[in-house]
This record gives structure tokens, C-alpha cells and sequence, in this order.
């Protein structure tokens, strides 16, 4: 599943997204501020076991 418009791109989240620059927005204390993430200290590897527990369920992981 894949949307794209001149302004967007939706499409799901995948592996390759998990980087050094994503962990570091993951642990920006401005943008988890008013997150419940903002009590929890991620790894890229915690970040992969995050992403692979959507496989083979309901959710969507989704990146805009």
C-alpha cells in the first residue's frame, strides 16, 4: 500500500527506515515531548523488533 500525492507519501515503515538519523528523532526530548515515548530509551534494535511485531497482524506501521 502506497499513496502519493504532490505533498504526500504514505507507505508503510520498513526496515531500511531504521537509521541513525530516525533514532535520533526517536530520541529528540522536543519531539517526544508530549509522547509516551519520551519515557523509553530506544536502540536500532529495539526500533527493528518495534517494526517487526506489525508483520502478520492487523496494525499498520506507517511512514508519511
Amino acid at each position: 500500500m502506497k499513496l502519493t500525492t504532490d505533498r504526500l507519501l504514505l507507505r508503510p515503515f520498513e526496515p531500511s527506515d531504521i537509521d541513525t538519523r530516525y533514532l535520533g528523532w526517536l530520541q529528540d526530548p522536543e519531539v517526544t515531548r508530549f509522547s509516551n515515548q519520551r519515557f523509553r530509551q530506544h536502540t536500532l534494535e529495539s526500533c527493528a523488533a518495534y517494526q517487526r511485531s506489525f508483520s502478520g497482524s492487523a496494525n499498520t506501521f506507517l511512514v508519511i
